[in-house]
């Protein structure tokens, strides 16, 4: 852009009109407040003063970090007269409060599944400023429930001030946890470590072995046990037979004789055991007794295992061997009965008497649907077999055909 020059004033007037204008903005630059000093960590007082003839004046210099690190500042100071200004370097450095924890590690040792520890962590200040020490909360490693109350103290120089950390876990083993401080308003991080080992408390079953021997099936057998607490916390469970059916109990030879025909079914896979109490809190050296009642609905020997679970825990349970054998009678049969001749329909009585052996049982006779010519009437149609017993089934036979004829009672 080509300037175009109009002669309006002399250079004279120019320079004049220049300087006037110049001076103006000088004037304007120093009542502006905005470009008095100004920082983030330093402060002057006073901003502007008077400096007599021979005398002196103070200046207070403010150091007020607002974070960690060296700091450095220049303030120019202009003074009325003097044609170049005062320069002052001003530098600082920013420590964090000094506060440390009593422990760095914590060894638990050998604490209980489960069981709620409190312990006590000491925070202390040992510098010369005030400082907030937090407590953070972070993953845990090995699924420990940790708490920390309060969550957070303000020391001033030379307190003391403590932390009530509370530990609890679930799980079996040793453990190494760590817990986090930091410093409010820093970028300190104070670590404490926990490490110990989470074990059982000592339960032991009176018995090594639960052995129902030879039992009837139908027939209920109950044995009593006792769990028993050597440790000095109190332990909540849930025992269980694990191989047990999953819903439709056994049936008892009692509910099968009252129940009126077509008898009931006797489950595949019923469930045979009752224990009672199957929940239990077992208070610090002490025990709690266990009835546990088997009904056997089949044949088999069988071994198995009761299990106590202990409550909140994913550890293996405590087991005690179960062993049993369900048997049913051994039917000594009656002799054939042999009528070498007889009348029609003339009626003869007889006796079929059955022998058992030591197990206790139940008997119902089948009811024939072929048409047979030979009548049987069978007295006792069902009953109850007693161990080392015979039974006399009174009979009727009747005919109505010649020939020879044959009648099976089952």
């Amino acid at each position: 852009m080509k300037l175009v020059r109009y002669d309006v004033l002399s250079s004279d007037e120019h320079e004049r009109v220049y300087t006037r204008i110049f001076y103006d903005e000088i004037q304007a630059l120093v009542a502006d407040e905005s470009l008095h000093f100004q920082n983030t960590h330093f402060t002057v007082t006073p901003i502007t003063g008077k400096l007599w003839p021979n005398k002196s004046t103070e200046l207070a210099i403010t150091f007020c970090p607002k974070e960690i690190g060296e700091f450095s500042a220049i303030v120019y100071l202009d003074i009325d007269g003097c044609l170049d200004r005062l320069r002052l370097k001003l530098v600082g450095i920013s420590i964090p409060p000094s506060i440390n924890l009593n422990i760095e590690t914590l060894d638990m040792d050998c604490v209980y599944i489960n069981k709620t520890y409190n312990y006590e962590v000491v925070a202390i200040n040992k510098g010369h400023i005030n400082g907030v020490i937090v407590y953070k909360e972070v993953p845990t490693l090995f699924g420990s429930t940790i708490t920390c109350t309060p969550e957070m103290n303000c020391l001033r120089p030379g307190d003391k001030e403590i932390f009530i950390i509370t530990f609890c876990n679930s799980n079996q083993g040793p453990f190494f946890e760590e817990i986090n401080f930091y410093i409010r308003d820093t970028d300190v991080v104070l670590k404490l470590y926990l490490k110990g080992e989470v074990i059982y408390p000592s339960l032991t079953f009176s018995i090594p072995c639960l052995d129902f021997g030879i039992v009837s099936v139908g027939v209920p057998k109950t044995m009593e046990l006792d769990v028993i607490n050597e440790s000095v916390v109190q332990v909540s469970g849930t025992l269980k037979i694990s191989s047990d059916g999953p819903e439709i109990s056994s049936i008892t030879l009692t509910d099968y004789a009252v129940a009126e025909k077509p008898k009931p079914d006797i489950p595949q896979w019923p469930r045979e055991f009752k224990i009672d109490p199957c929940k239990v809190d077992i208070d610090p050296e002490s025990r709690v007794s266990i009835k546990v009642t088997l009904i056997a609905n089949l044949v088999r020997a069988n071994q198995t295992s009761l299990e106590l679970e202990l409550e909140k825990s994913d550890s293996p349970p405590i087991i005690v061997p179960v062993m049993f054998n369900a048997m049913v009678p051994e039917i000594t049969p009656a002799p054939d009965i042999k009528l070498r001749a007889c009348f029609l329909n003339f009626p003869y009585e007889n006796e079929i008497v059955i022998s058992s052996n030591n197990i206790t049982g139940y008997f119902t006779l089948e009811e024939s649907l072929e048409e047979n010519p030979l009548q049987v009437n069978v007295g006792l149609k069902e009953g109850f077999i007693k161990p080392n017993s015979q039974i006399c089934f009174p009979v009727t036979i009747l005919t109505n055909s010649l020939g020879g004829q044959n009648y099976g009672v089952r």
